[in-house]
This record gives C-alpha cells, structure tokens and sequence, in this order.
C-alpha cells in the first residue's frame, strides 16, 4: 500500500527524463520491497532455525544472509531518499497556476 502511492504519479510530468526513470525506478523498488525480503528473511529464519548443523555450503548461506538482511534494505532505503529528494526538486518547476492565490471563500461556507 505505501508504495504504491508513490506509482500514482506514474504518468505525471517530470522536468527531466532522468528523474522520471529514477522515480519509477524508485517506486516500483518501495514497492517490491516487502513483497521480496519478507518471504526471503522469513525462509532465512525458517531454515535457520531447522538444520542447524554447519555444511560445506556456510560460505554461500553467509553470501545469501548478506543480501538478504543487509543489502536488499540497504536499497529499499536509497529508494526511499530518491522518492524525498526527487519529490523536493520538482518543487523548482511548478506550473504558473501554483503561484495564484486562492480565494478559499468560494470553497469553504462561512457565515
């Protein structure tokens, strides 16, 4: 749900093609994000917790924890700080109908 807020903006104007691809990229990522590493940190956990003998294979499940509980965060987190900075710089191209002044009267009742 809280990423796909950031989609609605899908076909909206960007100033840049650049920062379009970035936002897309970037919601699409907040988006997947839990839908990828909960199941993924859940199995970890899961299987973890089940064998708990040491294999041949330790160096590939320390590989597979490491991209599990650190680096997939750690991308969903720079997705995040790319939706905020981006969301700030479009600020600097707003439409003239953003600088006229609203007469709120004509849309709240007041006595």
């Amino acid at each position: 749900l809280f990423g796909g807020i950031h989609c609605a903006p899908w076909n909206s104007t960007f100033p840049t093609h650049i920062e379009q691809i970035l936002w897309h990229v970037s919601a699409v990522t907040v988006t997947a994000f839990p839908l990828v590493w909960f199941p993924l940190f859940g199995a970890y956990r899961f299987f973890d917790d089940y064998d708990t003998r040491r294999t041949a294979m330790e160096l590939i499940e320390d590989a597979n924890t490491i991209i599990v509980i650190f680096l997939l965060p750690l991308v969903y987190i720079c997705a995040r700080i790319t939706l905020i900075v981006i969301a700030f710089t479009e600020l600097r191209v707003l439409p003239p109908s953003a600088y006229q002044t609203v007469e709120w009267t004509r849309f709240v009742p007041h006595i």
